[in-house]
């Protein structure tokens, strides 16, 4: 995200403003879609690459983005073997029953799944 100067806004800026006004579902469909984006580049461009996108807990209990990941992996015709979601052991621990099946729904898709840590999320955002 940049702001009306053209600077960087890091996700540490307006993270906490999405959690709040309960826009992290919108933020996480914005970020597949333009991820998607880059990596069908990346591999038209003939390079070898797996993007990680860190899925927000909200996003996690959302029982429709399965199947909008799915359309997106359709809609930019990249692999999903390309393609690794992070979930935060926070978030999963938060709702157990709709994690696991988030991550059912994943691997049933092709997609890459990974555990991360809170602190080890917040980390990589800020990089």
């Amino acid at each position: 995200m940049v702001d009306d100067t053209g600077n960087r806004i890091g996700p540490e800026s307006f993270i906490p403003a999405a959690e709040r006004y309960h826009l992290m579902p919108t933020v996480d469909r914005w970020v597949i879609d333009n991820a998607f984006a880059a990596l069908k580049r990346c591999l038209d461009n003939g390079q070898r690459c797996v993007f990680a996108i860190n899925v927000s807990g909200t996003s996690l209990s959302d029982e429709r983005l399965p199947d909008y990941v799915r359309r997106q992996l359709q809609k930019h015709a990249v692999p999903p073997s390309a393609v690794c979601f992070e979930i935060t052991e926070t978030a999963a621990v938060e709702n157990l029953d709709r994690a696991r099946a988030f991550i059912d729904d994943l691997r049933e898709l092709g997609c890459r799944l990974h555990s991360t840590t809170s602190a080890a999320a917040h980390r990589r955002s800020r990089i």
